[in-house]
């Protein structure tokens, strides 16, 4: 058994692993990162209160020329009536009536504005409804997608650890421990091949006896620059 390539065929293995659970990794924060819906929904919260506040406003202003126009009916009640026969009081309920005639003038100038604000609110709060809708579809499209490659993913990585859990048993513990080391301290790669005389992990330029012990099959070559165990093919 050529115990370099069977190594090299274990690292295709987890590199593999590597990928796929890297990626799973990857996916599954996407399937629960909802960032832009949250940003929305605190948006719509937002601009809700505000929509209250002005819609508050204009109740408001609406009470008080309702609470002015009755004053106002009641003064000229009175005024007409003939039960006020002074001349003093009928003057100083003209003058009454005259200053919440000019209240309500005001009012209504208020009103307006007040109108304006919540007109432009409910736009708003329209507006980002509609983003909220948006943010939530696309999210769901996208989650949709993400499923879909998940469940191949993990389809294929189950392939691959099948693959693993029958190459283990033709390797010896000690190269074993040998690769696993490899690959805790050289960031995941124990086994790499001949890249363009190289090795094709660090780029260390092999000599051509170098190459020739690469592709022994009754011995390990390990590169004198990076320590990986090299493996050439025939």
């Amino acid at each position: 058994m050529n115990i370099s390539f069977t190594l090299f065929q274990l690292q295709k293995i987890d590199s593999g692993l590597d990928s796929y659970n890297k990626r799973l990794d990857e996916i599954e924060s996407l399937l629960t990162n909802k960032a832009s819906i949250k940003k929305c929904e605190n948006k719509l919260e937002i601009a809700e209160g505000e929509l209250k506040s002005a819609k508050n406003n204009v109740n408001s202003i609406n009470d008080e020329m309702l609470q002015k126009s009755i004053k106002i009916s009641q003064s000229e009640s009175t005024l007409y009536s003939g039960s006020v026969k002074n001349p003093k009081e009928l003057e100083d309920i003209q003058l009454e009536i005259a200053s919440l005639k000019r209240v309500i003038i005001l009012l209504e100038d208020k009103l307006l504005d007040f109108l304006v604000v919540q007109e432009e609110t409910e736009n708003k709060v329209k507006a980002i409804k509609e983003e909220l809708n948006n943010s939530k579809s696309k999210f769901a499209t996208q989650s949709s997608r993400l499923q879909a490659e998940k469940d191949n993913i993990l389809q294929n990585r189950n392939g691959l650890a099948k693959k693993r859990e029958t190459l283990i048993p033709q390797i010896s513990s000690d190269f074993l421990n040998r690769y696993d080391n490899l690959r805790k301290n050289k960031r995941g790669i124990a086994v790499t091949n001949i890249k363009d005389d190289s090795c094709g992990a660090c780029g260390a330029v092999l000599t051509a006896s170098q190459k020739q012990d690469a592709r022994s099959a009754s011995s390990i070559f390990t590169c004198s620059t990076c320590g990986r165990i090299i493996y050439g093919s025939s």
